[in-house]
């Protein structure tokens, strides 16, 4: 029977089978989901910026955005091998991203292992992570960052465990150039293992700087290389720094419990209990530290679950935002499920642990059949009957809107797309007139064509729009409009491709993603 013994010294390396079963069994839940769930506005920064990557364009130059290069540079890898591959430009990275999704639960398996000595907890805990619906939707949806993020995150926690200070150091800056709260979280963990599981500490920090020194060197030197060390600066620190003003489960409690509630629904129940749970069984095994010290490994996860609720306390601005507090929920649930079973016979322990795993792994596979959707397809229809009747001279401009910029195959002719508060106050310091200032530019190049991206124009734009552009009507989340400047015929062709696209995306929504009150509103004016 597996049992957790809790000795660091009597920890074996689970077998390659056991990931890899791990692996496959999620890669076939993610799969059923399938690959056609709808883009958003994230979404298509990755994918926009990752494409603008391919042709030249480094991080935060094709598109400025402030989290991590990788955000955007690992799809970027991924269209271009899809590329050479003959594979769809959004089919390639969210491949790749289904992967990695699969990989979180591997490694998850893995550090579970390590951690409880118990196969058990960790095929429970990787099945706990598989079913929580937001990870469950974005595995094969993305690609989003927090996914990759989640994966460096393991991979540096499982070798904190194992005292390899360097790779878990490369791990953890991996995680950070993806999405930067990461480094809280791994940087916690590190301070517990250094605490609990070695005497040489100057060593162990110095081997753990020194590995995340590698990759954080080489993206200051390729972005140096490129003439994007300024911008690069700009988006990965100075924006977070002085410019962003985020809520917190602290100043936003009812918000922050609404949209988690919204994205993960009663699937991230375990993972509350769980973290509850985690510190108990650090207790639990404290007060049992005669018989074994397994309480060393606990109290390193028990830190980092620190650093990430600490995160949560400081900034959370939607239901992804959990992903690195969701492995320590896993942990902690599927580690008092295996402390509960403890003493029950061989028989009864396996029984117990079965149905708890197959129930997840049928709530992660219920989650991602139901939730599957084919907007993608009416998308793609919907932004192609607009491009099939705008001529490439007439200009096109997106804002917030990235998503629709990158199905229409088109380079944006600003890397500024995303605007929200802390854009906005980075674009009123740095950009010559502030907003006012891009306004009067938008309104000097006159682009044929302008989408908006959101329920409302952004109001610096509402001016221009009012005085130069016509409403062509909406659909999904896009509003479009076209310059004055181009003739009536041209603008009644948009208008009826806007028309078109309102009928093909409202045709396509099987999962009903927009719902009714986005189709009452997009009619074609």
């Amino acid at each position: 029977m597996t049992r957790w013994a809790g000795r660091p010294s009597a920890l074996r390396a689970p077998g390659a089978w056991e990931p890899a079963v791990v692996f496959a069994a999620a890669c076939v839940v993610f799969a059923l989901h399938g690959t056609h769930g709808a883009l958003s506005r994230d979404f298509g920064v990755f994918l926009y910026g990752g494409e603008q990557l391919t042709r030249g364009a480094p991080s935060y130059v094709g598109i400025f955005n402030s989290v991590g290069p990788l955000s955007d540079a690992v799809p970027g890898v991924a269209i271009l091998v899809g590329r050479s591959l003959g594979l769809d430009p959004v089919l390639a990275p969210r491949l790749l991203f289904l992967a990695l999704s699969a990989g979180c639960c591997a490694a998850l398996y893995v550090l579970t292992r390590r951690v409880f000595d118990s196969s058990a907890a960790g095929f429970l805990a990787a099945a706990l992570l598989a079913g929580a619906a937001t990870f469950t939707r974005l595995s094969s949806d993305g690609p989003r960052e927090k996914t990759l993020m989640l994966l460096c995150l393991l991979l540096a926690l499982i070798w904190l465990l194992e005292q390899r200070w360097f790779l878990a150091g490369a791990a953890t800056a991996l995680a950070t150039l993806t999405w930067q709260p990461g480094f809280a979280v791994a940087a916690a963990g590190f301070i517990g293992a250094v605490a609990l599981l070695t005497n040489r500490r100057p060593r162990a920090l110095g081997q753990f700087v020194l590995g995340g020194a590698v990759p954080s060197l080489a993206a200051v030197v390729a972005f140096a290389a490129t003439g994007a060390l300024g911008r690069a600066l700009d988006g990965f620190i100075v924006i977070d720094a002085v410019y962003t003003r985020q809520p917190s489960l602290l100043t936003n409690p009812i918000g922050t419990v609404g949209f988690v509630w919204q994205g993960y629904s009663w699937t991230v129940l375990p993972f509350v209990l769980g973290l509850v749970l985690l510190p108990m069984l650090l207790l639990d095994a404290w007060r049992r530290r005669a018989e074994h010290d397994g309480w060393r490994p606990l109290g390193v996860m028990v830190a980092a679950e620190i650093g990430a609720v600490g995160w949560l306390l400081v900034a959370i601005n939607g239901a992804a935002d959990l992903f690195d507090v969701l492995p320590f929920g896993a942990l902690g649930a599927a580690g008092a499920v295996v402390r509960l079973a403890g003493p029950l016979p061989r028989r009864g322990f396996v029984a117990l642990l079965g149905a708890c795993t197959l129930a997840a792994v049928a709530v992660a596979t219920s989650y991602a059949v139901l939730s599957r959707s084919d907007a993608l397809v009416g998308q793609r229809l919907a932004v192609d009957s607009v491009m099939d009747v705008l001529p490439r001279g007439d200009g096109f401009l997106s804002v917030n809107a990235p998503d629709a910029m990158f199905l229409a195959g088109r380079t944006n002719p600003t890397p500024w797309q995303v605007f929200n508060g802390s854009e906005d106050r980075f674009i009123n310091a740095h950009y010559p007139g502030g907003l006012a200032g891009y306004a009067r530019w938008v309104a000097r190049i006159r682009p044929g064509v302008v989408v908006v991206g959101g329920a409302d124009p952004e109001r610096w734009l509402q001016g221009v729009l009012g005085a130069d552009y016509t409403d062509l009507g909406r659909f999904g989340n896009w509003q479009w409009y076209a310059s004055t400047t181009l003739s009536r015929a041209e603008q009644s062709r948009l208008r009826a491709a806007v028309a078109l696209g309102y009928e093909q995306l409202r045709r396509t929504d099987h999962g009903g993603l927009y719902g009714p009150q986005v189709f009452s509103a997009a009619g074609p004016s």
